[in-house]
């Protein structure tokens, strides 16, 4: 499962007048804690304050036969990691397969998942839509409903710096088939973490002194660089620590309880270094790196 997802195909709207409706208990996340887009869904529904209106499975880091497994097909699951709270599945492929009834879904079975148990279907499979999802039309079932991640003043802007963002830093991970390709993708990469690190020196969050979705796209990112982008994808040009307001900001946003809970660094780390096989020696697990560093006081309530 790469950074880049290119496998949603169920794309779906929850209005109150349309087949999908806002109904507390009517939805279920599906998510890994691996995974920076089942992250950023899992993300907006803490700050929202969803988690009494929608439950939520979370799926293991190891892979098997390509698959994502719950916990009941493992020995000894892993911290973090539940059964299918609805149908008690082995595995994701299974509740794709229940949603496609036509058998004309031909993608991957990837997360996040939305599901809506009333019509037992898929209502997105797209971290970008659950998040704005969540944002916005949830609002009745939610705990904080005046959180707002996708202000309209500024959202053309947002998606502007979200396209430009996935094309030069998450769209750059995985470009290493040559040395030249690596070359110019890790130049791109670090080029954008530096134009970041400028933003933040005048700024407390990247559109002001409010949180927005883009914040959630760039946090996602910048949690795994110590754990697998620096050391398994080699872009180890430069550690985070070296950009003092992209490190500042993360620990910041870290350190918020709602975002914190929704961290799993050992699957992380689990996954890109024995859950998927190819990306790295699967017998070896590496020490570090120690991340204690992210709970040290952060400097950024000045901004």
């Amino acid at each position: 499962m790469s950074i880049v997802n290119t496998f949603s195909t169920f794309v779906n709207n929850i209005t109150t007048d349309g087949k999908f409706q806002p109904e507390s208990g009517r939805y279920h996340l599906y998510i890994s804690g691996f995974c920076p887009y089942a992250q950023r869904a899992n993300i907006a529904l803490k700050l929202k304050g969803l988690e009494d209106a929608i439950s939520v499975s979370v799926l293991d880091f190891i892979m098997k036969d390509g698959l994502l497994w719950f916990g009941t097909d493992i020995d000894k699951p892993h911290k973090g990691v539940t059964v299918d709270h609805l149908y008690g599945f082995k595995t994701l492929k299974e509740l794709y397969e229940k949603a496609d009834k036509q058998q004309q879904y031909t993608g991957k079975h990837s997360v996040p998942v939305l599901w809506d148990r009333k019509l037992e279907t898929i209502v997105s499979n797209e971290s970008h839509d659950i998040v704005r999802i969540f944002n916005s039309q949830l609002n009745n079932l939610a705990k904080y409903p005046n959180v707002n991640l996708y202000p309209e003043e500024i959202g053309l802007k947002i998606d502007k710096d979200t396209d430009w963002f996935m094309k030069n830093v998450v769209g750059q991970v995985f470009k290493q088939s040559s040395q030249e390709e690596y070359e110019l993708s890790a130049k791109t990469f670090f080029e954008t973490i530096e134009e970041l690190d400028r933003r933040l020196s005048t700024s407390r969050y990247m559109f002001g002194k409010e949180l927005t979705e883009f914040d959630i796209k760039v946090f996602v990112v910048l949690i795994r660089f110590e754990l697998c982008l620096f050391p398994s994808l080699k872009l180890n040009l430069h550690p985070l620590t070296y950009y003092n307001n992209l490190y500042n900001y993360t620990k910041e946003l870290y350190q918020h309880p709602q975002i914190k809970s929704t961290v799993y660094f050992d699957h992380i780390k689990g996954f890109f270094n024995i859950g998927r096989p190819g990306l790295a020696d699967p017998k070896i697990l590496p020490l570090g790196p120690n991340l204690d560093h992210y709970e040290s006081p952060y400097q950024r309530t000045n901004l």
